[in-house]
């Protein structure tokens, strides 16, 4: 199931080649007709893509669970979850940000929910949690499309196969492709290469410290999108997006404190007391999750500011030394040395961030970064 989410993220963040991003960025202030049915064509050609790259990663897997029905479902949830990040995009294009933000939650919740059932009906297979992730991944995109019927601006045609409107659209985002690939590497190279290194059983043990650790994130990368479009619209920092900053940071520390606190209930209740390891790792890893926090919300902020191709790169070189930093840490200390990479490398992925959107700053109408 990891192998099937990483691989999805990161064939839908290839393929979709930033159109998403593309389609806002043109949005003025919402997206024309023509630009909305080349975007919905698009993502019914990428779908199927999506699809086959995930099925192929899930043949690579010996094991039991593996079925054919398996890999068709694993396929399905490819292609649904491109559909679900395009729909998160084109929802923003027409200025609904929130809305945005509550379709990934209600995503999330529904999934969770048949997680939660299934344990419940000792129902645990492969199978049964890839129905899940396509319900969740489904009701993301079903409650995106309502909300933009709802503003009554959408103008919903019948998609089209448009190569001239595809091009404009990514030569609009293609520069946060670099962003989205070296971001999600960043965050999961811990984890591969602590299985790679130490064993299946220290990355196990280190892999549920690190999800547990990683719902710091939700408030962050949430507000990091709000602060994107409203950092766009003005072309500078205004004193709504330096309030929006300050109480995310503000919610965030709250999370992570509770966390901490928490931690070895969370751990037991979730995963039972043979991870009982977990907790350890975890509460140093809620440290790392703070500077990721910040500079989830900087870096958008900083791409807001139209610097898109300057995050990209700043990324994609924190990923390329972490890579060097995390081998050496983890054959010495195993998770420990994992958990030391993380901080060290989340923490100097944050304070460039800053320092880059501090450089950016625009002072237009005397306002000022944050």
């Amino acid at each position: 199931m990891t192998l099937v989410t990483t691989v999805t993220a990161l064939t839908v963040v290839t393929l979709t080649l930033g159109t998403g991003t593309g389609l806002r960025l043109r949005a003025a202030p919402l997206p024309s007709a023509n630009d909305v049915a080349a975007f919905f064509g698009l993502s019914l050609v990428l779908a199927p893509l999506a699809g086959v790259v995930t099925a192929a990663a899930t043949v690579t897997v010996r094991h039991a669970e593996v079925t054919g029905v398996a890999v068709l479902l694993a396929a399905t949830f490819g292609g649904v979850s491109l559909l679900a990040r395009q729909s998160s995009d084109l929802v923003q294009a027409y200025g609904r940000t929130s809305a945005s933000i509550v379709s990934v939650a209600v995503g999330s919740g529904v999934q969770a929910l048949c997680f939660i059932a299934l344990v419940v009906l000792q129902r645990t297979s492969l199978s049964a949690a890839l129905v899940c992730a396509i319900a969740g991944a489904l009701a993301q995109v079903l409650f995106g499309l309502t909300s933009v019927r709802s503003t009554g601006a959408a103008t919903f045609g019948a998609s089209r196969l448009s190569p001239r409107v595809w091009r404009l659209l990514v030569m609009r985002g293609y520069p946060t492709i670099a962003y989205g690939l070296g971001l999600l590497a960043m965050q999961r190279l811990d984890r591969l290469l602590l299985v790679a290194l130490a064993g299946p059983a220290a990355g196990g043990i280190y892999a549920v410290a690190a999800t547990v650790a990683e719902a710091a994130r939700i408030t962050s990368s949430a507000v990091g999108q709000l602060l994107f479009v409203r950092t766009a619209e003005h072309g500078f920092v205004t004193a709504e997006v330096r309030r929006i900053y300050q109480i995310a940071l503000i919610l965030q520390l709250v999370i992570l404190g509770v966390l901490a606190v928490a931690a070895p209930s969370i751990v037991h209740l979730l995963f039972g007391s043979a991870y009982a390891d977990a907790v350890g790792f975890l509460r140093w890893l809620l440290v790392a999750e703070f500077f990721m926090g910040t500079a989830l919300m900087d870096s958008r902020i900083i791409m807001g500011l139209g610097r898109l191709h300057e995050v990209g790169v700043i990324t994609i070189i924190v990923v390329a030394t972490a890579a060097l930093l995390y081998v050496p840490l983890i054959k010495q200390f195993a998770g420990t040395g994992a958990v030391l990479g993380s901080i060290l490398c989340y923490t100097a992925y944050s304070v460039i961030l800053f320092g880059r959107r501090t450089l950016a700053r625009r002072t237009t109408h005397g306002e000022v970064s944050v």
